[in-house]
């Protein structure tokens, strides 16, 4: 057993080593291991390099300041009002202040109020909770929810996605919940003579308030194709590109612009995304969906079916969502399982530094205004 003041000096040669640059400090620790085999009647281990942890998936930061008016970055500071930092655009010669397009921008609603939202959303509240919690009405806990939706939705469009890239469809009955009232809301008073969106855009025969009960069974018409993706790095795009079957003109638009060079493109074995990579010259594995998607290895579907496996639960519970924000809802999945590891705190910090791409700032009217998809109208 080693004496105490033994114990500090390998524990301070250790510290020293650790200290050292990479080549250095394996440079010392083979000499070590040469010492120590010269030593006799020592059976020692020899020393090894310690393995290096993983550091945490860290929130994204909040970019330069770019003019939210015509999307330039050549920007600089203009004084302050209250305590907050304003700038002007050196192209537009228009001014703006710190924050602006963020989740809270232009809310009446105190910082705080939005802390406590937001901590609520990471932690999975419900609408009422976070009504509840914030002293807010439903209704403003649902266009808060889809306004932090969309500005999280706005702040990655440009992404590119790189790599091996998994790439699936998935399938869901319309849903034009929340649109009874939706002119009223909206401060019109006589809606009696409204047709009901669900005829307005070719859906006869039944409201289909939660997104159930098609009059066809099977795949048809009725459905709407979803397609989603998601690469090795974690990013995701995901909406909805039209009604029925998959076909190869909507992973034409899906996928426009969106894919680095080199990429490696894993879908099932339809023939829409056959077609696709062959069209466009993109390296492709066809999986089986029922066999070999599940397997293990680089080359799976499992990512993106766990998505689709999560929007799925929500769609047919009583949180089901209208089927013109399906893609913010996407958005959102994808972005709670990107940041899975980290606290509420950092959850929370990253959600209120979002800055849409380009100035595209989001405004609680624009949720309240939000039509049905036109890729998914026929009439």
């Amino acid at each position: 057993m080693l004496k105490p003041e033994e114990n500090q000096i390998i524990q301070d040669y250790v510290a020293f080593i650790e200290s050292l640059e990479e080549h250095d400090r394996q440079e010392a620790i083979e000499k070590t291991n040469e010492e120590l085999e010269k030593i006799e009647g020592i059976q020692s281990r020899a020393l090894v390099l310690p393995r290096q942890t993983p550091e945490k998936t860290k929130p994204p930061a909040s970019g330069k300041p770019f003019c939210p008016h015509c999307g330039s970055s050549s920007v600089s500071r203009n004084g302050s009002v209250r305590g907050k930092a304003r700038y002007i655009c050196k192209d537009c010669r228009r001014s703006f202040g710190e924050g602006h397009g963020m989740v809270s921008w232009q809310s009446k609603s105190g910082q705080d109020v939005w802390d406590r939202y937001l901590e609520g959303m990471v932690c999975g509240d419900t609408l009422q909770d976070l009504a509840d919690k914030c002293d807010i009405s439903l209704s403003t806990a649902h266009k808060w929810r889809i306004k932090v939706f969309r500005t999280l939705l706005r702040s990655t469009e440009g992404e590119r996605l790189r790599g091996t890239i998994q790439q699936d469809e998935w399938y869901l009955s319309a849903s034009f919940k929340g649109n009874k009232r939706a002119l009223s809301n909206l401060g019109v008073e006589d809606d009696s003579e409204r047709v009901p969106d669900y005829e307005r855009y070719g859906f006869d025969g039944h409201p289909r308030k939660r997104g159930g009960g098609d009059t066809k069974r099977g795949l048809s018409k009725e459905k709407i194709c979803i397609p989603s993706a998601v690469d090795s790095d974690g990013s995701f795009i995901g909406r909805p590109m039209g009604r029925g079957n998959v076909q190869q003109t909507f992973l034409d638009q899906f996928f426009d612009q969106r894919l680095e060079e080199d990429v490696i493109l894993v879908t099932d074995k339809s023939k829409s995304g056959r077609a696709y990579a062959k069209a466009k010259k993109i390296t492709h594995i066809a999986l089986d969906s029922k066999t070999e998607s599940r397997q293990a290895g680089p080359y799976n579907l499992q990512t993106i079916n766990s998505f689709h496996s999560i929007l799925g639960e929500i769609a047919h519970s009583r949180r089901s969502f209208a089927t013109k924000y399906t893609e913010e809802y996407l958005t959102w999945t994808a972005w709670q399982a990107k940041m899975q590891g980290t606290s509420v705190r950092e959850k929370v910090k990253a959600l209120k530094s979002l800055v849409p791409a380009r100035g595209k700032h989001v405004l609680v009217q624009d949720v309240v205004k939000k039509e049905f998809p036109k890729e998914l109208q026929t009439i």
